[in-house]
């Protein structure tokens, strides 16, 4: 995708370098998951040893509880230059969606993009890299942590500039559903449906397909 003249969205919330690999006191759940694994090192010297240099590695902003499958953040250390490049890339994309989704609805809003690393909060509750991409529509904001486009790329064979951009237009799409209240009228369904998973999981399939409907649209 050639978008080397395009703008940059000012809709976005930044928080890269306040999240994903510490930064801030790890939550109680946290560490009540932790106490299985700190009540024995507080028994011996070596152990005290090894939790002030977890904690002093934590706020120095390498997050140790990734090795143990915590906290969400990863323990490889991220290239800033590439980082900076994906970031950039994406707001010319939602500045794209803004730009189209702006002239073909009447009344549309533009929702906030934010960028983490390895874990943070939205109004929806914890987000970390594991849930992958997501749109919160009690905030009405996309969450996009940068390192999934790796995954992308290795895990699902879907490298290029073009599938990022399917990643966060998806994503637009829900919002755009839930501003036509699309959203609440199926959160309703399930609801009235009382736990029926196979009925649920059938109308979800849907959701996701008219979100992409709307990439087509934007693309």
């Amino acid at each position: 995708m050639r978008m080397d003249k395009e703008r940059e969205s000012h809709n976005v919330d930044d928080r890269r370098s306040s999240t994903g690999r510490g930064g801030g006191a790890p939550s109680m759940k946290t560490m009540m998951m932790l106490w299985p694994l700190l009540k024995p090192l507080l028994r011996t010297k070596i152990g005290w040893a090894v939790i002030g240099l977890g904690a002093a590695a934590y706020f120095a902003g390498y997050n140790p509880l990734a090795l143990v499958g915590m906290g969400g953040g990863s323990a490889v250390p991220v290239d800033k230059v590439k980082d900076e490049k994906q970031a950039v890339f994406i707001k010319k994309v939602l500045a794209s969606t803004e730009n189209i989704w702006k002239k073909e609805l009447r009344g549309y809003t533009e929702p906030t993009m934010v960028l983490y690393r390895g874990s943070t909060r939205s109004g929806c509750g914890h987000a970390s890299a594991q849930m992958g991409p997501f749109y919160c529509p009690t905030d009405q904001k996309v969450y996009l942590d940068l390192g999934f486009f790796d995954e992308l790329a290795k895990r699902h064979n879907a490298p290029g500039d073009f599938a990022q951009a399917y990643v966060l237009a998806h994503e637009i799409g829900h919002h755009i559903q839930n501003l036509q209240g699309t959203l609440s009228k199926v959160q309703e369904a399930k609801q009235s449906w009382g736990g029926n998973s196979k009925k649920a999981n059938a109308l979800q399939v849907k959701v996701e397909l008219q979100a992409d409907c709307y990439i087509g649209a934007w693309a």
